[in-house]
Formats: structure tokens, sequence, C-alpha cells
């Protein structure tokens, strides 16, 4: 997660990278700041990784995921049981 998109990537167990795509974060210009609403951080981040998943050729075959941002302490994370 970034302050102008949500960007993921899909790499084999060796290395290589099978796919990336990105989805543009809107920033919110108010006086001298700029910033993202964080409601739409989720969608995002969901609709890259479905891209980027979809595009690579194996979207079955993801073995597990990550999720990195310089905006810590505002990602949570949790199952679809809300935990």
């Amino acid at each position: 997660m970034g302050t102008q998109s949500a960007k993921a990537a899909l790499f084999e167990l060796s290395g290589a990278c099978l796919s990336e795509a990105a989805v543009h974060l809107p920033l919110h210009r108010r006086a001298a700041t700029r910033s993202s609403r964080t409601g739409g951080l989720l969608p995002a981040a969901t609709a890259a990784i479905a891209s980027c998943a979809a595009s690579s050729g194996h979207p079955g075959d993801v073995a597990g995921v990550a999720v990195a941002g310089q905006m810590a302490g505002i990602l949570v994370s949790a199952s679809t049981a809300g935990r």
C-alpha cells in the first residue's frame, strides 16, 4: 500500500515474477496536506490482488499473501468470520 496505489505481484517459489498489478488510490487535497481515505485501501488491495492473480495464468495456485505499506498502523486483517 502506498500513497498513490495499491500494488500486487505474484511470484513463483523460484522468485520469478508471474504478474504485477496496481490500482490507483485517489489523493484528497486539503489545505497543504494530501491524504488517502482509509476506506478505499481494502477495495484497492483486493482489486490489485485479483487482477494480478487473473493475469498470471495460475489464479488458483496462490500459496500465500503478504501486505506491506508505508502507512503504519492502519491496516487490519480479518477472516471472513471477523477474526
